[in-house]
């Protein structure tokens, strides 16, 4: 886990000036060639956003790279998963009695569901 996130924060910053400038040359195209239609912005509005991420941008990148890392330190503790990994086959009495190692819930939805079956 920790070299994953030492590799995502590491990419996040080789990327970060990439995407940066990739961004700012695609709000200043939208200017040229701006989407028309309902619900599409105004040249105004669009220059109005192209310069408000030129200046607040890198800002905005970091705080979404730091966001990530947090959702990957959550997801990566979260201790009430459902268990999906099965080392060996299952005789039918095994499942009768529920002798399986799959978490309760996931065999109850699995349960309910093949009950529902008509076929």
């Amino acid at each position: 886990m920790l070299v994953c996130l030492v590799l995502f924060i590491v990419w996040q910053v080789i990327i970060m000036p990439f995407a940066y400038f990739k961004i700012v040359g695609h709000k200043f195209a939208l200017m040229v060639k701006g989407p028309t239609g309902a619900g599409s912005s105004s040249t105004l509005d669009r220059w109005g956003n192209a310069i408000v991420f030129l200046i607040f941008g890198p800002l905005i990148l970091f705080f979404n790279s730091l966001v990530d890392t947090v959702y990957f330190l959550i997801h990566v503790y979260k201790m009430d998963l459902d268990k999906t990994e099965a080392k060996k086959v299952y005789s039918e009495s095994d499942i009768r009695r529920k002798n399986i190692p799959i978490h309760r819930r996931t065999f109850e939805k699995m349960f309910k569901y093949f009950q529902t079956q008509n076929d």
